[in-house]
């Protein structure tokens, strides 16, 4: 399977600009925009990441890791992108989301905001559905996006299942996003930024690390826990600690905590890794 990117200016007649091996994640394009001279992509998967490229050809995704699923919203389970429009307040990236309640689901959709001038910054991210399908799916029956399309003052949104296709209309002046204004800095990053960032030789935090819990002891040395994620998709518990609160140097090499069964269901099975 390819990933091939192709500019039409009829709509019937296509120009390929890039044709290149798909890693199996569903990407959407934030078409005739570039970002500092950027054009930018987002890319869905178990974790949705931006990539960003000058040509179309060659795309970065270092750090490139924004969001995932959230446990007990509406978008606990599935999340597959839909489209993004840049507007006004920022960068509108759209996904579906699937609901379940036993053998069926309803599909939903959730919105995610990032700053125009940098597509690696969420500044929103919708608590409640946008839009919520009245009719219920079975779990055996796919409902799967194809894509937004942005019409005067309204938003197209498709859907498709093996035998229909579902068109949601959207008004603009309709569609009230409760988007915080931030009129002043409350916090400023530390110049050093990211003072931790995934471990490649380490295949159980080679993908993300993220969530950190710090505390100060007597002495001064700041002992940082944090979540990782490694190629398998499973979270698991890091140990760093730092004499000064910003190097962070003396990470261990394997995770103080992990679940023994990370894919079952069953209770207490635990496995505990002693400290290096």
């Amino acid at each position: 399977k390819y990933r091939i990117i192709a500019e039409s200016k009829n709509g019937y007649e296509w120009d390929v600009i890039s044709e290149k091996v798909h890693r199996g994640h569903e990407s959407i394009i934030l078409s005739n925009e570039k970002i500092e001279k950027k054009y930018v992509m987002y890319e869905g998967g178990l974790f949705i990441k931006c990539l960003i490229s000058e040509d179309l050809e060659n795309w970065n995704d270092k750090n490139s890791l924004l969001f995932t699923t959230r446990h007990g919203h509406f978008d606990k389970d599935n999340i597959k992108l839909i489209g993004s429009i840049l507007t006004s307040g920022g960068i509108m990236l759209m996904y579906q989301s699937l609901e379940y309640s036993g053998d069926t689901y309803k599909a939903s959709i959730g919105v995610v905001i990032f700053d125009k001038k940098n597509p690696f910054k969420m500044i929103w991210r919708s608590s409640e559905p946008i839009w919520q399908s009245d009719v219920s799916f079975s779990k055996h029956t796919e409902c799967r996006p194809l894509g937004i399309v942005e019409r005067d003052d309204e938003i197209l949104i498709f859907l498709s299942t093996d035998s229909i296709i579902i068109t949601i209309t959207l008004d603009k002046d309709e569609l009230k996003l409760n988007v915080p204004k931030f009129t002043k800095k409350v916090l400023v990053k530390h110049k050093k930024n990211p003072i931790m960032s995934p471990h490649s030789e380490n295949e159980w935090e080679n993908e993300a690390v993220f969530n950190p819990a710090t505390i100060k002891d007597d002495e001064g040395y700041v002992h940082l826990i944090y979540r990782a994620i490694g190629s398998d998709g499973v979270s698991r518990l890091g140990y760093n600690f730092s004499k000064d609160g910003f190097n962070f140097d003396n990470r261990h090499l394997r995770p103080i905590f992990a679940l023994k069964n990370p894919r079952s269901n069953i209770k207490d099975n635990i496995k505990r890794f002693d400290p290096i």
